[in-house]
């Protein structure tokens, strides 16, 4: 699912560009296609652990959001799109 994902949005001419741009100012070192969608994979779903082990992702927590507490009450953090 995720690689299905990946692979559909690197055919878009943005993310393209952003494959070119990160190459040319040296931010990556994933010269083909396949090399940057694994850094890709790698970056954004590649789980660490906020409150317990390998509980959250950076695509999660930017994309959908994740829900703590925070003196009691629910709170929504992330969710930075």
């Amino acid at each position: 699912e995720n690689m299905q994902f990946l692979n559909l949005i690197m055919d878009t001419a943005v993310m393209q560009y952003v494959h070119q741009y990160l190459l040319a100012a040296k931010k990556t070192k994933a010269v083909s296609r396949d090399q940057f969608i694994r850094e890709l994979n790698d970056l954004w779903f590649g789980l660490y652990s906020r409150k317990v082990k390998n509980d959250s992702s950076g695509f999660e927590h930017v994309f959908t959001g994740e829900i703590t507490e925070k003196n009691g009450k629910a709170e929504v953090v992330g969710m930075h799109n």
